[in-house]
């Protein structure tokens, strides 16, 4: 029989997910900054500058005519022209920034266009990057595609992780690269570090006064015209024996089992009656839950979407999205014990009744099941809508008994 406990921690497990899920964004840091000038409108200083235009194509220009010390903005369009005299936090669907930073500047957004020079170091992530600015330390860079023009340049050194990188700025330190194409057509006067790399190019204008260290399947393409002062070093990718990948997959799959399986008594023990009540519901109605988890599982991200697009019903959205989550990660716990606990009563041609022996059957089952490409991720998804269907029954009863 399941362990039984009374306590009710699980209980505090749930909402704090929910709590970290919905300030975890980096969307809401302005919106931190924000809520606290606010709330103490009498201790409130005139060297921040807090704004919050919305995503809903909110916008945000600080002009020319704004002076602040500290910059904290967030919006769909973020566009800065001003001249802020040290740090400058910025997010948004579009980030522009042709004024000046003059100390560090943090920005996350989809594209992103620095133009400004920058006091300090920029830390910066986007789907689109393009720095034209000159940054007196460090930048470090995580994108999909980003250029760093020749009107740029780099004072310290450039880390970067990055589909693709190309850099025609000079970089007085050392660069750190990870991706998969890095095209440098510039002069580094530093070391170029490069892992997992797929394709890097020294341009016609490229000067490395340091050496050159990559880990690539692909020789280095260098130029005929492009100077290189240290050693180039290529580190071939390590080879994998079989017996290697055999041990591998056993720790993975072991590891994977006994994840589960923690994973479920925990589950069972801070929450026992509910859970199995909700692992046999799943059995009896199995196609209707199966139906309304998938329901759910498409439309409430949809819906979370659509109530995200209005101002008062963000932080609404985000606590959708992290139920939805939530659900559906129950779910699947929910199902693989399901799952196991139909199996064993086929086997044994008896009732279903809850028990360690038909845990572990679901565990193996689903996990050997996994494996197989096609029938493992249709098995794991049917059980994932079975349980949080199961689950979404479950609270619908509650709430009309409760009526």
């Amino acid at each position: 029989m399941i362990i039984r406990s009374k306590s009710k921690i699980f209980r505090g497990v749930i909402l704090a997910f929910a709590a970290v899920a919905m300030v975890g964004s980096a969307y809401l840091l302005p919106l931190a900054a924000l809520a606290s000038s606010q709330a103490s409108p009498a201790k409130a200083v005139s060297t921040a500058d807090v704004r919050y235009g919305g995503w809903n194509n909110g916008q945000i220009t600080v002009n020319a005519n704004t002076d602040s010390k500290n910059l904290y903005a967030a919006a769909s369009t973020v566009e800065v022209t001003s001249n802020i005299a040290k740090d400058a936090v910025l997010s948004g669907n579009i980030v522009n920034v042709p004024g000046t930073i003059g100390d560090d500047l943090l920005a996350l957004g989809g594209t992103i266009t620095l133009q400004g020079p920058i006091g300090g170091s920029a830390r910066v992530a986007g789907s689109k990057i393009t720095i034209s600015a000159p940054i007196t330390d460090d930048l470090m860079l995580l994108s999909g595609n980003a250029t760093v023009t020749s009107a740029a340049s780099v004072g310290g050194d450039l880390f970067a992780a990055a589909k693709s990188l190309e850099i025609d700025a000079p970089v007085a330190g050392n660069i750190y690269f990870a991706g998969d194409i890095l095209i440098i057509n510039s002069k580094i006067s530093g070391s170029v570090y490069v892992k997992d790399l797929s394709n890097i190019q020294l341009g016609p204008n490229a000067d490395i006064l340091g050496s050159v260290s990559y880990t690539s399947p692909t020789l280095i393409s260098i130029n005929p015209s492009a100077k290189t002062s240290g050693q180039i070093t290529r580190h071939q990718l390590p080879q994998i024996s079989t017996s290697q990948l055999v041990i591998s997959f056993i720790f993975s799959f072991l590891l994977l089992l006994i994840i589960l399986f923690l994973a479920i008594i925990t589950l069972f023990s801070l929450f026992p009656i509910v859970s199995q009540k909700l692992v046999l519901a799943a059995n009896r109605n199995y196609a209707n839950n199966m139906l309304i988890g998938l329901l759910a599982a498409i439309f409430m991200p949809i819906v979370a979407v659509i109530i995200c697009l209005f101002g008062v019903g963000f932080y609404l959205g985000l606590l959708m999205f992290a139920v939805w989550f939530l659900f559906l990660l129950l779910g699947w716990l929910l199902g693989v014990v399901a799952f196991g606990v139909w199996l064993e009563s086929i086997l044994n041609r008896q009732t279903q009744v809850i028990k360690y022996s038909g845990i572990i059957l679901g565990i193996v089952a689903v996990s050997l099941l996994r494996l197989i490409p096609v029938l493992g991720t249709i098995v794991s998804l049917v059980l994932v809508f079975a349980g949080s269907g199961a689950i979404y029954r479950s609270v619908w009863h509650s709430r009309q008994n409760a009526v």
